[in-house]
């Protein structure tokens, strides 16, 4: 007995949850990181660690924040801006040595 089967395209929508962009470079980072926002009033950024622990919170007054990652562990944060209106959006970002 012989059974053909056409699985057909399998797709997945992924619904978009960032209610913004932001710029996040470089990634992966050694030293520093810039994080560009188009918003730059009143935007907070929160830098979360692997194990979710609160690393930095930086009150955004620029286009640009440059931000000193050099102290932090090698490994992946979370990085999550959230703007006066609160609106959130969040980017990975690798810390190497």
């Amino acid at each position: 007995m012989r059974l053909e089967v056409d699985p057909g395209v399998q797709g997945v929508d992924e619904p978009s949850i960032q209610a913004f962009e932001f710029g996040l470079h470089p990634n992966p980072a050694r030293d520093y990181v810039s994080i560009q926002l188009d918003q730059t009033q009143g935007s907070d950024v929160y830098i979360y660690s692997p194990t979710g622990e609160l690393v930095e919170s930086i009150t955004n007054s620029s286009i640009i924040t440059r931000v000193d990652v050099g102290r932090y562990s090698p490994g992946l944060y979370m990085v999550e801006v959230v703007a006066q209106d609160g609106s959130k959006s969040t980017k990975r970002l690798t810390v190497v040595n």
